[in-house]
């Protein structure tokens, strides 16, 4: 049996929201969102309403924080079996 994590996007100009929804626990998920749109200062990232910290460099990367480079987001997490967890970037500035 193949058990692999269901991500859903939905963008506006201003928002991404991502959905993930795991059938197992992991301490840490980590995924790689692409922006619709240029970035040029960090967004404001939340995880089912929770604001997440940036980190400057991948290595730095642990759960409850994001990194940006360019117009690429990285988000990583502790997600939970089968429960749907949210994501929202917002766009600086929006």
């Amino acid at each position: 049996m193949i058990r692999t994590v269901r991500i859903t996007t939905e963008a506006s100009r201003h928002e991404v929201h991502v959905s993930a929804t795991c059938p197992f626990a992991a301490d840490v998920l980590t995924i790689s969102i692409p922006m619709p749109w240029p970035l040029h200062e960090d967004p404001v990232v939340t995880l089912d309403g929770a604001v997440l910290e940036p980190v400057p460099r991948p290595s730095d990367l642990r759960t409850g924080t994001y990194l940006m480079r360019g117009s690429l987001v990285t988000v990583s997490f502790a997600v939970q079996r089968n429960t749907i967890q949210r994501i929202v970037i917002q766009a600086p500035n929006s």
